[in-house]
């Protein structure tokens, strides 16, 4: 074939190689997008599962403690509620003794201390623990963002260069059939 260069056959020898030349290239392509996504989507929902678990803890630890705040402060209402009305029934009774109003006002300032950490607790909430909720929302969807960047740039980029080395490929068999000598095919043919 190194003899007769420009021949039918010798062409079609080439333009097989070169077929098989382009699907290596296109096996490889296929291979590192796959393998440099992959890993990278894997690493980033791994980052992605603990924020979100962070977030989930935070959001429970907020919950929790409300409902027991919310438990322990209406707790204090009704017994402060229940020692008033007590007191009101002696008052209108008559049977109020000395000291009874005492167990009253210990309630009720026990239903104010919490009625306050329960404000206390809420001003928080919105001056503290939610910015820090918010911001790592947003690190989260910000880490979404330069990982879908980056993993498209890369993408794009392998792309690039793979059109390039296919594009070399088709180029070197336009070449090669522009070649062929049809004068050399019939003088094979007559040798053979």
């Amino acid at each position: 074939n190194l003899q007769y260069p420009n021949t039918t056959l010798t062409a079609w020898q080439g333009l097989l190689e070169n077929f098989k030349e382009e699907g290596s290239l296109h096996s490889k392509f296929a291979g590192d997008i796959k393998n440099e996504t992959v890993v990278t989507l894997q690493e980033q929902r791994n980052h992605v599962k603990e924020s979100v678990k962070r977030i989930y803890g935070f959001r429970d630890g907020i919950s929790s403690s409300s409902v027991r705040e919310s438990e322990h402060r209406d707790k204090c209402q009704k017994d402060y509620s229940s020692l008033w009305t007590k007191y009101k029934a002696q008052l209108n009774s008559g049977t109020t003794k000395k000291g009874s109003i005492m167990p009253t006002y210990t309630a009720y300032n026990n239903y104010l201390l919490q009625l306050t950490y329960s404000n206390g607790m809420n001003q928080s909430a919105l001056d503290v623990q939610l910015p820090n909720l918010m911001q790592e929302l947003e690190a989260v969807e910000h880490n979404l963002h330069n990982f879908l960047v980056s993993v498209l740039s890369y993408t794009f980029s392998r792309q690039d260069h793979h059109f390039n080395e296919c594009r070399d490929i088709v180029g070197n068999s336009t070449t090669t059939i522009q070649n062929i000598n049809p004068a050399l095919d019939v003088a094979k043919l007559g040798e053979s």
